[in-house]
């Protein structure tokens, strides 16, 4: 089942028709609170909101017309974020598009971005998006398009990762250890329109830039 969710990110939307993959079609679209905002920008149906309803106001939810909203307190333990995601894996995902995950806010950033944990341990597959750039979890082995000169950048959960491998780059990488901390593996390049990507011990961050030609991979 392929599910979208919406964050309260940025969200390049402009780009939104010509990227196949993120125009579904969608067996599921939640909305994390001020994620809706996106859903309203692009006219999308939406079977959940989720959330506290601090970021988004009445108005927006009345355009929305939710199938049902989940309703949290402010003070709660976890991120909107993370109570959507956790939602569409109670209702079978088996991928995950978080849209709207990154933004100014370093901290929710990078917590959305450990997002990608949570899908990977459910034994669904995902990517963390702003319609810039995506964002991978890379635990065992990864194939994903690109275009010659598309920059790509590996970075290594703490503390490192080992037997790292990347083909079709402009850099290959053969069995590599990297640790957190090392930036060798920043700004690679596809040569090809596919690259393999393995690693045989810990967790890599695969992040891939877009260009305007360039759809994104999910």
């Amino acid at each position: 089942m392929r599910t979208l969710v919406l964050l309260n990110g940025n969200l390049h939307t402009s780009a939104w028709q010509r990227i196949p993959q993120l125009c579904g079609p969608w067996d599921m679209v939640i909305c994390a609170d001020g994620g809706g905002r996106h859903a309203i920008a692009l006219g999308l149906a939406v079977d959940l909101l989720i959330g506290d309803g601090d970021s988004l106001s009445a108005a927006m939810k009345r355009q929305l017309h939710p199938n049902c909203i989940k309703q949290y307190p402010t003070d709660k333990d976890y991120t909107d974020g993370q109570l959507a995601v956790t939602e569409a894996l109670h209702q079978g995902a088996s991928h995950v598009v978080l849209a709207g995950a990154l933004g100014d806010r370093i901290d929710h950033t990078l917590a959305n971005i450990a997002l990608l944990r949570h899908i990977a341990i459910a034994g669904a597959s995902g990517v963390a998006t702003d319609g810039k750039q995506s964002i991978y979890l890379l635990t065992d082995e990864l194939n994903l398009p690109g275009q010659p000169g598309q920059l790509v950048s590996l970075i290594p959960n703490p503390p490192c990762a080992k037997g790292v491998s990347a083909s079709g780059m402009r850099w290959p990488l053969e069995k590599s250890n990297l640790a957190w901390g090392d930036t060798r593996s920043i700004s690679n390049e596809f040569i090809e329109t596919t690259a393999h990507f393995s690693v045989e011990q810990g967790e890599v961050l695969v992040i891939i830039n877009h260009i305007d030609s360039t759809l994104i991979p999910c």
